[in-house]
């Protein structure tokens, strides 16, 4: 039964053309209208004869939506967005300008660097950082001097060495001026200025080694301390390194 010139309401109109009792103006053979390429897609016409957009008709089905953009990955693997670069590692000197250093020299936890990332490259490159380090700062202290766990302090064996030899290089001065002052009643000349000059003679290489401990103590103990910021300093730069590598390894498995 064909209809035309009649107003369907929209739910004729489906029940119509899903019993195939309409057959609209241009539609051929199975229900199918062609359609035009590039041009929108359009709905069944009305037997009014004018096109209805589908987006505009209330029983169309919806239209779909767009794809969403692509997120890179949080994890690795292809697409995968790198890990954010770090901050550069910085570890602090304890205790510098403020008295003696502690046995403990307080370092920072490297694994906070890369934010609780690690893997076993990571962990033995810092490993064998802090046993370097670990190595060259207690031998050194040992040398400067420090403050034990207990709170302590150790006399450092600069110090210990510059108290011993003082001590023997007064035990000298002594024995060597009771030497000459025996020596000087035995010719006689006890109160002459020959005693002054032999005693003088006698004491100048005990008076040369006071005179060296009063410059070369001091310049041990600020070497000491340039070493143990230096070790400071190498142990950074070693941590910095570890986690540039890991780094580097942890970017490379986004990649794969």
């Amino acid at each position: 039964m064909m209809a035309t010139g009649l107003r369907f309401g929209p739910k004729m109109m489906r029940r119509a053309l899903a019993q195939k009792q309409v057959r609209l103006p241009g539609e051929g053979p199975g229900g199918q209208i062609p359609r035009i390429q590039n041009q929108p897609a359009y709905h069944r016409p009305l037997v009014t004869g004018h096109p209805v957009i589908e987006d505009e008709m209330p029983w169309s089905r919806p239209a779909v939506p767009p794809a969403p953009p692509q997120v890179p990955l949080p994890g690795p693997g292809p697409g995968a967005a790198p890990p954010p670069a770090p901050a550069p590692f910085t570890q602090p000197i304890p205790g510098r300008g403020h008295g003696y250093l502690s046995w403990n020299p307080q370092l920072i936890d490297p694994h906070t660097a890369l934010q609780g990332y690690t893997d076993s490259g990571y962990e033995a490159d810092i490993t064998e950082a802090r046993s370097a380090f670990n190595e060259g700062y207690h031998k050194t202290l040992r040398n400067l001097g420090y403050m034990d766990p207990q709170g302590h302090f150790v006399e450092g064996e600069y110090t210990l060495a510059d108290r011993r030899q003082r001590a023997l290089d007064a035990i000298a001065l002594r024995d060597q001026e009771r030497d000459v002052t025996n020596q000087s009643r035995e010719l006689g000349t006890l109160w002459s200025g020959i005693r002054a000059q032999n005693l003088a003679e006698a004491q100048r290489a005990t008076i040369q080694d006071l005179a060296d401990l009063d410059i070369n103590t001091p310049r041990s103990i600020a070497q000491g301390y340039e070493d143990i910021y230096s070790q400071y300093g190498d142990y950074q730069s070693a941590i910095n390194a570890a986690i540039a590598a890991a780094l580097a390894r942890r970017t490379a498995s986004y990649a794969s």
